[in-house]
């Protein structure tokens, strides 16, 4: 079957887009979010990941993580990554990729990012060696901004599809 020029799996709750990167395949649910520009997106996860090699990492907060593509790249350069993603179909869209690329090492939280960076991260004093921020366009709100201030992660790598809205969160957090 093929939709809007990409391949539908079916699955047990229901249908999904597959896409492939760097010959790993990921479900996607319909209404969920993947990279927009696929011709960039195998050169996108190049450069997180070399970014993200850069040196030893214990944690990884994939912020924003859609069905996981980051978080599943990133799998062998981190102990524990932990993508936090609104939409549940793409969250369970997430653990079915880091299942079958074999990712052990990744753990997906539904919810608000905002609130499960302060229930799961802030209040139990844990810090991230690197948060990757993937907003969509209207980029990350205030709140969560103030929160990135208060964990203090060692590195921030933020990938924008808006210029402005990646400046006015930039700017923020400097």
């Amino acid at each position: 079957v093929v939709w809007s020029g990409q391949s539908v799996a079916k699955g047990e709750s229901g249908a999904f887009i597959l896409r492939e990167v760097k010959t790993k395949k990921f479900y996607v649910p319909p209404e969920g979010f993947f990279q927009a520009n696929l011709c960039l997106t195998e050169k996108l996860v190049e450069e997180v990941c070399r970014l993200a090699a850069a040196q030893p990492l214990d944690t990884l907060i994939d912020a924003y993580c859609g069905s996981g593509l980051f978080s599943v790249f990133l799998a062998p350069y981190a102990k524990k990554i932990f993508g936090i993603e609104h939409d549940q179909a793409s969250v369970a869209c997430a653990r079915m990729n880091a299942a079958a690329s074999g990712a052990k090492n990744v753990h997906f939280y539904a919810g608000d990012v905002e609130k499960v960076l302060a229930d799961k991260f802030f209040r139990q004093g844990k810090k991230p060696d690197i948060m990757l921020l993937d907003p969509p366009r209207i980029g990350c709100s205030a709140s969560v901004l103030r929160l990135l201030v208060r964990i203090l992660p060692r590195r921030i790598i933020y990938i924008s599809c808006h210029p402005v809205t990646q400046a006015r969160d930039v700017k923020f957090l400097c």
